[in-house]
């Protein structure tokens, strides 16, 4: 009988529920602001260092990887464009390239490092190589099977 008691004594009541379940919730009500704020100060950083390295008249049109830490580069100053490479030990010009039908379009600039972008072409990506994936494996069933 007393065991009965000692369990009853020890269950906790309605209002100590409630606590817990506001301190919880809270603590969830913290979490996310800093989440939040993290989000949109990164935002606004990165709109800053965006505006800070977009030069009125310099650019870099297209670029290639060559290997680590090598790259070639086209970068419109004014009206020439001009080939130049890079590496680790610098920068070094190599030619002039003359572009004829060059459109200049700020649009698809600002869209190529939109982040919503960038996920969607790799699960598209992903997608295709399971696809991919998919057909070699029922190809090479089919061939098992003849």
């Amino acid at each position: 009988m007393r065991s009965e008691e000692s369990w009853v004594d020890k269950t906790p009541s309605g209002d100590a529920i409630m606590n817990d379940i506001l301190y919880m919730l809270g603590i969830a009500l913290i979490f996310s602001s800093i989440l939040f704020l993290a989000y949109m100060t990164t935002r606004y950083m990165a709109g800053k260092t965006e505006r800070i390295t977009r030069g009125k008249y310099l650019g870099i049109i297209d670029t290639i990887s060559l290997g680590k830490d090598k790259h070639l580069h086209i970068v419109k100053a004014g009206d020439e464009f001009i080939l130049v490479s890079s590496s680790g030990k610098g920068i070094e010009f190599i030619c002039r390239v003359e572009i004829n039908n060059y459109v200049e379009s700020s649009e698809n600039e600002a869209n190529r490092f939109i982040f919503n972008n960038l996920l969607k072409d790799n699960i598209d990506r992903i997608k295709n190589m399971l696809r991919g994936s998919e057909k070699d494996k029922k190809e090479q069933e089919e061939r098992e099977e003849e």
